[in-house]
């Protein structure tokens, strides 16, 4: 039979709250003998335990060792976490309390005799206080403008709140602008341009993905062109698409686009104008298109960009 009873265990978890919060909990007992009398004014060792168990095992996440001296009445007081202890193992700030899936036991030892010796007087579940269950709601049930915020929903990177009228609470959303995507383009025309009534694309193209339905495209381009075999070449410019794969090269406007006769002068041949274009991946560029058996061969510049709404 042990010697030794433990009385009166008064508890207060005070690890629960945010991080200003003391990391310590308070432990009170009375020290009695095999008959029942207090251990009065007695210098002994104390060992303290705070273990978890969950379906399959139990581990110790906190162990401190304390020489404590009672009162007369046998009475000691400790703060399991503050600093005085002889001995410790883990950390008492770096415990994780919110782990519903395991159970939570302290655990006490005494070496009345300071032999080294300790007598396992039992261990005791850990439960909840006032104070922990107000934590706990406020935890749970975080509000902004007295609305529920979302406790459940994982937010990832980037993401900000939002309000879902339709659930009534804030939840994680990405932020979705309305900013418009520009492409510019700009570099040497190539010479000679093909003397062939297909379109082709003048200089490097650039890919664009557009997701989520139609987006409206504009685009605005001028090259300066011209021939020097003394007879004037009729071309036409425009902005074009291209399906990502490969296939025919599209211009913006079909029917519509703008006719200049380029001869040895050079000249200044603009273009502008829009379309609409479906989910998918394209190519987008400026393209012209030599209507006439005249090689363009004294070209100079282009420039323009692409702007996606």
């Amino acid at each position: 039979m042990k010697k030794l009873h433990l009385l009166l265990v008064v508890l207060f978890i005070t690890t629960i709250a945010a991080a200003q919060t003391p990391q310590l909990i308070n432990y009170q007992a009375v020290a009695r003998n095999n008959s029942g009398q207090a251990l009065a004014n007695q210098t002994i060792k104390i060992r303290i335990s705070l273990n978890a168990s969950d379906a399959s095992s139990a581990t110790t996440f906190y162990s401190e060792t304390r020489t404590v001296t009672t009162n007369a009445l046998g009475l000691f007081n400790v703060q399991i976490g503050s600093s005085g202890a002889s001995a410790t193992y883990g950390s008492i700030s770096n415990t994780e309390w919110t782990d519903g899936s395991k159970t939570r036991f302290i655990k006490v030892e005494l070496d009345v005799n300071n032999s080294g010796v300790f007598t396992d007087m039992g261990s005791q579940q850990l439960v909840s206080v006032p104070f922990a269950l107000a934590a706990n709601t406020a935890v749970n049930s975080a509000k902004i403008g007295g609305r529920t915020v979302d406790s459940v929903t994982a937010p990832t990177n980037g993401q900000v709140l939002t309000w879902n009228s339709n659930s009534s609470i804030w939840q994680p959303s990405t932020i979705v602008t309305n900013a418009p995507v520009i492409k510019q383009f700009a570099g040497q025309v190539p010479n000679p341009i093909p003397t062939s009534p297909n379109w082709v694309f003048v200089g490097a193209t650039q890919s664009i993905t557009i997701v989520g339905g139609n987006k409206f495209i504009t685009g605005n381009f001028s090259a300066s062109l011209g021939t020097n075999l003394g007879t004037g070449a009729t071309v036409s410019l425009c902005a074009c698409w291209q399906n990502s794969s490969g296939g025919s090269i599209t211009p913006f406007n079909p029917t519509n686009y703008p006719e200049a006769i380029v001869e040895s002068n050079r000249r200044i041949v603009s273009y502008n104008g829009a379309i609409s274009l479906s989910s998918g991946t394209y190519n987008l560029g400026l393209c012209i298109r030599n209507n006439s058996g005249v090689a363009l061969n004294f070209n100079d510049y282009f420039s323009g960009y692409m702007q996606l709404h």
